[in-house]
């Protein structure tokens, strides 16, 4: 073929997705054997054999925290920066890397929702300066943080409508 593009086998990865966790595909490149995994990421998103989106959801978590750790150290009670500041690096710094895959959020589960409104909730509670025990609903309203939940229904519905 005159425009083939060559395939490094391997970086190459074969997910089956929805099949049997059991199910072996063996496919072959120049004799090579191409790699069977059960997730795999790809530009920065973690897609799982299943769609579940939990290791995606794990990776973003992770994500963010190491993001609130770097600017962790600039709130310090009364000796750092402002809540107001801080609240503005949440939102340019943190918040985007929990959003990277926003658009599964809407086919993801409860328990996946739990893990990203908990880690929202604990940054803010940090950066507004809030005991671990306050409500995380207060924090969100006292930064003016949507809450995960009501942001992916906002995304879903604009996408809806440019669709």
């Amino acid at each position: 073929m005159e425009y083939a593009i060559p395939v490094w086998v391997g970086k190459t990865k074969l997910v089956i997705f929805g099949g049997d966790d059991n199910e072996e595909v063996e496919i072959a490149i120049n004799r090579s054997v191409i790699e069977q995994v059960s997730s795999q990421k790809y530009i920065g998103d973690v897609l799982d054999s299943k769609l579940s989106f939990s290791l995606q959801v794990d990776h973003a978590i992770e994500k963010v925290k190491r993001a609130a750790a770097k600017i962790g150290n600039l709130y310090d009670g009364r000796r750092g920066i402002s809540v107001q500041l801080g609240i503005h690096l949440y939102e340019c710094l943190v918040r985007p890397q929990m959003e990277c895959a926003i658009p599964v959020w809407v086919v993801m589960s409860e328990n996946n929702f739990g893990k990203l409104e908990r880690i929202q909730g604990q940054v803010l509670k940090k950066i507004i300066g809030v005991k671990c025990h306050s409500s995380q609903s207060a924090a969100e309203v006292v930064s003016g943080i949507m809450p995960v939940r009501i942001e992916s229904e906002r995304c879903a519905v604009a996408n809806i409508r440019e669709s």
